[in-house]
């Protein structure tokens, strides 16, 4: 910048910043992620759904609901009963109905549904959800974000696995997630304990219902979710702004004319300059 009028460059492009594929021909994506992950650092376009952290909270919950001793050992031995675990969701969110297919690893159940309604899962990499299931699907996508917005907390296993947070355990416990556990324990535990196990689909309508289900319905996890996901009650840098955004979005929301995000951007944007969501706001318009 020279004084107040800008002077701009423009430079060679940088291969190391070329996306590979088709998906972001303009090169938007390195920008508006910058941008967006300062406000909602969870939900990004490699962990993009709740459903993913649900899939999480409901396996873990599982554990410790039922008293397993899995519950507080390594990783890899959590990993075995997750893949299990995660393929059964992955049938009954594709299968069931109302069904929720959008998830990684769908295509590696193509074919496992029997004509009764039965399908097997199992720990035997010929089960898995694609080529790597541990790395590409909810285990190696959501660990970190799950860690980083409070839902797990390492257990105290020589090589760590992962338990519920305290408030997370507390969460679960006074939820509907909760009754839905206990009540699927007849069918679930096996899927928890046996490297290989038989199901029926009639035994997870249920579970098809409660991942089509809208968090906001819900009084208690309704918060839990927007506070962990959207809103987070951390201590991280841009906490303040994160909270500060949250409110002054609510605020404004139901006065608008418009509900386009451009118009939004530009109500945002109008405060005074040493405002944290103005200031946010402003930088987020030049883009």
């Amino acid at each position: 910048m020279t004084g107040e009028a800008p002077t701009f460059f423009f430079t060679a492009e940088d291969p190391r910043e070329i996306p590979r594929g088709s998906r972001d021909p303009l090169r938007y994506i390195p920008v508006w992620a910058a941008a967006g992950r300062e406000l909602v650092p969870y939900l990004t376009t490699v962990t993009p759904s709740y459903r993913g952290f649900l899939t999480r909270f409901l396996f873990h919950g599982a554990l410790q609901a039922y008293q397993l001793p899995l519950a507080f050992k390594s990783s890899e031995a959590q990993w075995l009963a997750f893949c299990r675990f995660e393929q059964l969701c992955a049938i009954v969110r594709t299968k069931a109905t109302p069904s929720t297919p959008a998830l990684p690893g769908t295509t590696g159940i193509s074919g496992r549904l029997g004509d009764a309604g039965g399908f097997n899962v199992g720990s035997h990499s010929r089960y898995w959800l694609g080529k790597s299931q541990k790395n590409t699907g909810f285990w190696g996508y959501y660990h970190r974000a799950s860690l980083g917005s409070g839902l797990l907390e390492y257990n105290r296993a020589d090589r760590s696995g992962y338990v519920l947070s305290d408030e997370s355990w507390r969460i679960f416990q006074d939820s509907s997630a909760y009754e839905l556990i206990l009540r699927l324990k007849p069918a679930l535990l096996p899927v928890l304990q046996e490297r290989t196990c038989h199901c029926r689909l009639d035994d997870f309508h249920e579970l098809a219902r409660y991942f089509a289900f809208k968090p906001n319905e819900d009084a208690k996890l309704g918060p839990f979710w927007r506070n962990r996901l959207l809103t987070p009650n951390g201590e991280s840098d841009n906490a303040s702004l994160q909270q500060a955004f949250a409110s002054r979005l609510k605020s404004i929301y139901g006065e608008l004319e418009s509900h386009r995000s451009g118009d939004i951007w530009e109500v945002l944007a109008g405060g005074e300059q040493q405002d944290l969501v103005t200031a946010h706001a402003r930088r987020v318009r030049s883009t």
